[in-house]
């Protein structure tokens, strides 16, 4: 399962939480895809925290945020680029345990 970290915490709450760390180093960028069910595990975490979020929690360009407003640009803002700072690598590497293509 793709999307669990510390004790099956969601990769977006290891997030929150200041814990999110590489799985598996993929040097060859060319196998860093991730599966449909990684893709699909990954949504599901970010509809969890949009749910979690009031009103002005997660903002874009002085816009607050949620589901049904949110486009990739907003999804990479909010979530994958502070999921790569903090892990320092690829989402990739964040989600898999091993090299995909």
């Amino acid at each position: 399962s793709g999307s669990v970290g510390l004790a099956d915490t969601p990769l977006l709450q290891l997030v929150l939480e200041g814990q999110l760390k590489m799985r598996c180093e993929i040097k060859d960028a060319a196998y860093r895809g991730i599966t449909l069910q990684q893709l699909r595990e990954f949504a599901e975490g970010v509809q969890w925290r949009f749910e979690q979020s009031q009103e002005g929690d997660l903002t874009v360009r002085g816009e607050s945020k949620f589901w049904d407003n949110s486009d990739m640009y907003d999804i990479n803002k909010l979530f994958l680029k502070p999921g790569r700072k903090q892990a320092a690598c690829s989402w990739a590497e964040i989600m898999s345990d091993k090299p995909n293509r």
